[in-house]
């Protein structure tokens, strides 16, 4: 699910440790 990450990724404010270990 690299994809569903790529906008959170762009995003620090969305950096989640739940989203950051995937």
């Amino acid at each position: 699910m690299g994809r569903r990450v790529s906008w959170a990724c762009r995003i620090p404010r969305f950096r989640s440790p739940s989203v950051d270990h995937r």
